[in-house]
């Protein structure tokens, strides 16, 4: 079964009790923003000053294709999982996303971001920001369910839904003028083109990660040659002086 999880940005006063929940739930190592967070925004519109954001969970994401340690994988219902044990801190993840969503720790040489509390999930719970949050900003169920409901909101506000269809498992429910803030504010922006550039790059970099070494081979070959010609020419002209 596929779930989802709807944000309404016109909900949300800014708590921050969904952080709180998550740094509680990941055991307070890393702060809860390396999961999710709440950005206030410098040029509040209609009823939203706070965003909540958080890995956009992709069908096919990019950060695991792009990923040398296969340390990235996506369950069965959806979420996107960084698997800290094979983690190797190269970053790369980080690069790939196209919303931006994954934090990489330069100290711990680690990459966090929010995995929708997998393990409540396969439980039959909510994840923890869901559960805390007290008005119902985020909401968190079966995927078609969760499109039904957000229509519903978003009518409600004279807008729509957000989403990459049959792509991402993060929905947003938003007006026109409220999307076209959070692009101006630069936090819906996608970086680049989603899903296809952003795979082909990645598919890309995973043959370039293996072309390296031939490449790094030739180019050491061609260095020990021009090494060697330039030699020969130095002596040759030693000679004729």
């Amino acid at each position: 079964m596929k779930y989802a999880l709807v944000v309404n940005s016109n909900r949300c006063v800014g708590c921050d009790r969904c952080i709180e929940a998550c740094e509680e739930k990941h055991g307070g190592s890393h702060p809860g923003t390396f999961y999710t967070n709440v950005i206030k925004l410098t040029h509040p519109i209609h009823n939203i000053k706070f965003v909540p954001v958080l890995c956009m969970h992709c069908e096919d994401p990019p950060c695991a294709k792009i990923c040398p340690s296969s340390a990235i994988g996506v369950t069965s219902f959806g979420a996107v999982v960084i698997d800290q044990e094979k983690c190797i801190g190269c970053s790369f993840c980080s690069l790939a996303c196209p919303f931006d969503r994954i934090h990489y720790d330069a100290t711990a040489k680690k990459a966090f971001k929010c995995d929708l509390c997998y393990d409540r999930v396969e439980k039959g719970e909510k994840p923890a920001c869901v559960v805390a949050c007290p008005f119902k900003a985020r909401i968190f169920g079966e995927y078609n369910e969760m499109l039904n409901i957000a229509r519903e909101e978003a009518e409600k506000i004279g807008g729509g839904i957000l989403l990459y269809p049959g792509e991402t498992h993060v929905i947003y429910i938003l007006t026109p003028e409220e999307l076209k803030t959070l692009q101006d504010e630069k936090i819906l922006t996608i970086y680049r083109e989603y899903p296809n550039w952003s795979r082909l790059e990645q598919d890309l970099a995973n043959y370039s990660r293996w072309a390296a070494i031939p490449l790094i081979v030739g180019l050491t070959l061609y260095l020990v040659h021009w090494r060697k010609k330039r030699i020969d020419e130095i002596l040759r002209g030693g000679e004729h002086e």
